[in-house]
């Protein structure tokens, strides 16, 4: 108490939300203070007030990450967390978060849901787009018991963009935000940059970054924004990527607020034109777990490539269940309603839209001309009945393939449309344990776990070797992996903690679950792996 060695000062940033239709109501920010604080030691406790002669904070304390050898960096705990919101179940979600003590926490975007109240009135939920930016502040102060003492890494997320009543556009061509002239993402931007981010306030500085975090090595893309091969963000992917050192940093994990796989209702497939982009990069670069908000549930997959079981790509964890005011998503698209009929037929038939129309409007203006939405696979899930459902829609074109699959999917782990948290251990450079609690009750139970193994014997393991030859003129486009050339791993920048030195890459497996209801074995290589499908329904 009173005892601090050190004053750091403070950039002091205030925003205005100028609204056009609602100009008597545009707002003004508080300030908003950056302070940046170094020469921190790791692992060490600190202690911090915010303020000046006149009035200061309370007393805060965080912990530094630790840095080192193996010894010291193992084992790192990572919150994982989305779709947060303000209500009473957010409190316990964050609440159960901090009992569990993380070293870290990635939250998948979606924050305050500001822009589900409208200007007028921050108190009745009217989800026309609009904001009141005093939510903002709300949610800060809610989220103060977390945000004070626990490092975060945030995405942006769809309610992240804010962009009606006020100047925005956002389409496949925009090269850059900037207020006045066209300033989604403003708020977000002005309180939460990125790690090491010194331009605060500045829109384009914090939509897409890397850091590393102890032994991972954490990309955050936008889907809300250019994507597509040759815009900045699909660039910088490719230069990111080729520049880590697995050495250091072995776990590579991406985290984008759209889910790619899962099986709800909400927002189903939403990511193909996405991940027609991205998925053979997450291949090719050894990407080993993709994190995920915006579907308001909790699923994990097995290690999937396009939609079939592959030990060497990344497996999908879906968090948005962080307590947010628009509820959980309830049904899958394979469930069967009243009438035996799957709730596939609820997202409505994608045969009757072009092959570039499925998707909300927020997401499609982003989308590259060209870019088809639609893919179809075989009907048969994890149950092989022959008697298909109705409602599961096949491909016009192809009525052997249909848009949803008559049970769960193979490559789908566990589902449950419940609120809670996962909390991913990272134990060495090769094995890491998930576990997911659920809020039941107001209590956190363990509902979900599995163990995440990375394979040294995967094909990928020539493309990530030490020492090999950079190609600087490598082509990432399209489906094609086998033309690839093999790439150097290196020069990985350090942005939260050090890094350190211990050999051995990429990919991984499930290890089997007991009590799983079906049991799938495969082999890569030399290996042999079995995948539990287990559904929590």
């Amino acid at each position: 108490e009173g005892k601090y060695y050190s004053n750091v000062e403070s950039i002091v940033l205030v925003y205005l939300r100028q609204y056009i239709e609602h100009k008597q109501h545009s707002y003004l920010s508080p300030y908003i203070h950056h302070a940046e604080v170094h020469e921190l030691k790791p692992s060490k406790i600190y202690y911090y007030r915010v303020g000046d002669s006149s009035s200061t904070s309370s007393e805060f304390s965080f912990k530094t990450l630790p840095a080192g050898d193996a010894t010291n960096l193992y084992p790192l705990r990572v919150g994982l967390v989305g779709d947060v919101g303000q209500t009473h179940v957010s409190v316990q979600t964050l609440s159960h978060l901090q009992d569990h003590a993380p070293n870290v926490i990635f939250h998948a975007g979606d924050l305050t849901y500001a822009d589900a109240y409208g200007p007028l009135d921050a108190d009745s939920p009217v989800n026309t787009g609009e904001t009141h930016q005093s939510r903002w502040d709300s949610y800060a102060r809610l989220a103060e018991f977390v945000n004070a003492r626990i490092p975060i890494v945030h995405t942006p997320g769809n309610h992240e963009v804010e962009e009606v009543d006020i100047l925005a556009e956002r389409l496949y061509n925009t090269t850059s935000f900037s207020f006045p002239t066209n300033f989604p993402f403003q708020s977000f931007a002005a309180r939460y940059p990125k790690p090491g981010q010194t331009a605060f306030g500045d829109i384009n500085s914090n939509l897409f970054y890397s850091v590393d975090v102890g032994p991972v090595h954490l990309i955050v893309l936008n889907n809300y924004i250019p994507f597509h091969t040759g815009s900045a963000q699909h660039k910088w992917f490719n230069e990111d990527s080729t520049g880590i050192d697995r050495s250091k940093t072995p776990w590579m994990v991406v985290m984008v607020h759209a889910a790619p796989y899962h099986t709800y209702v909400n927002h189903y497939k939403e990511m193909e034109c996405f991940m027609h982009h991205y998925e053979h990069l997450f291949h090719f670069y050894a990407v080993d777990l993709v994190i995920s908000g915006h579907v308001h549930a909790y699923e994990r997959t097995h290690p999937l490539y396009k939609y079939e079981l592959d030990t060497c790509a990344p497996a999908y964890i879906v968090i948005g269940d962080g307590g947010n005011s628009e509820g959980i998503y309830r049904h899958f698209v394979d469930e069967l309603d009243t009438n035996n009929n799957t709730f596939c037929s609820a997202t409505s038939d994608p045969n009757t839209v072009g092959d570039e129309e499925w998707g909300p409007d927020y997401q499609r203006t982003v989308h590259p001309p060209g870019c088809s939405t639609l893919s179809f696979q075989s009907a048969y899930g994890t149950s092989e009945s022959r008697e298909l459902p109705r409602g599961l829609v096949p491909n016009s074109s192809n009525p052997n393939t249909f848009w949803c699959q008559s049970s769960q999917p193979r490559w789908s782990a566990h589902r449950d449309p419940s609120f809670g948290h996962a909390i991913l251990t990272i134990e060495s450079p090769s094995v890491a344990h998930l576990k997911w609690y659920r809020n039941v009750d107001g209590v956190a139970t363990l509902s979900d776990s599995t163990t995440y193994e990375r394979l040294e014997s995967c094909a990928n393991i020539r493309r990530l070797q030490l020492n090999s030859p950079i190609s600087k003129s490598i082509v990432l486009e399209g489906d094609s992996l086998t033309s690839l050339p093999n790439v150097l791993v290196a020069l990985g920048f350090i942005t939260l903690v050090l890094s350190f030195c211990v050999m051995g890459i990429t990919c991984m497996y499930h290890k089997m679950q007991k009590n799983s209801r079906d049991t799938i074995t495969f082999g890569r290589l030399d290996e042999t792996s079995s995948l539990d499908t287990n559904s929590a329904l």
